[in-house]
C-alpha cells in the first residue's frame, strides 16, 4: 500500500508541475516591443488619424498581439508629431532614442528623415522611411 500511495503522490507532483511549466511557457507575454510612429499628424493614442502611418502601425500591432505577439513580446506603438516642423522631429528624434523604441517608422517628409535620421544612426534605432517625399 506504501509504494502505490509513493507512486500517487509522485504522480500527483509531476503533473502539477507539468501544468505550472506549461502555463509559463503557453501564450503569456513576456515582455513588450515599443516602435515609435514619427510623421506630421499620426493623431493621439486616444484619437488615432485614420489616413496615418500610425494608424496602420496600430491595425499591424493589434493583429500581431492577437496572434500572441512576436516570440511571446507584444508590440507597442508609440506617436510622435512634429507638425513638418524640422526643430520637433529632432527633438522627437531625440525623445524616441532615449526611450525604449526598437524601431522608429517615418517621417512625413524628406526634410524631416534628414533631420532625425543622424539622431536615430547615432543611437542604433532601425528607421524604416515609409513615405519620403521632396517637402
Amino acid at each position: 500500500m506504501n509504494q502505490q500511495l509513493k507512486f500517487i503522490n509522485i504522480s500527483i507532483v509531476f503533473f502539477l508541475i507539468a501544468g505550472i511549466l506549461g502555463a509559463c511557457t503557453g501564450n503569456t507575454r513576456i515582455g513588450t516591443i515599443t516602435i515609435a510612429v514619427a510623421e506630421s499628424n499620426p493623431g493621439t493614442e486616444n484619437e488615432v488619424n485614420a489616413h496615418s502611418l500610425y494608424a496602420g502601425a496600430l491595425l499591424a500591432a493589434e493583429q500581431i498581439n492577437e496572434a500572441g505577439g512576436i516570440n511571446r513580446y507584444y508590440v507597442k506603438i508609440v506617436p510622435y508629431a512634429d507638425n513638418n516642423e524640422p526643430l520637433a522631429a529632432q527633438q522627437n528624434a531625440q525623445a524616441i532614442a532615449e526611450s525604449k523604441a526598437a524601431a522608429v517608422i517615418g517621417h512625413s517628409s524628406s526634410e524631416m528623415t534628414s533631420v532625425a535620421a543622424p539622431i536615430y544612426m547615432k543611437a542604433g534605432i532601425p528607421a524604416i522611411i515609409a513615405s519620403p517625399d521632396s517637402t
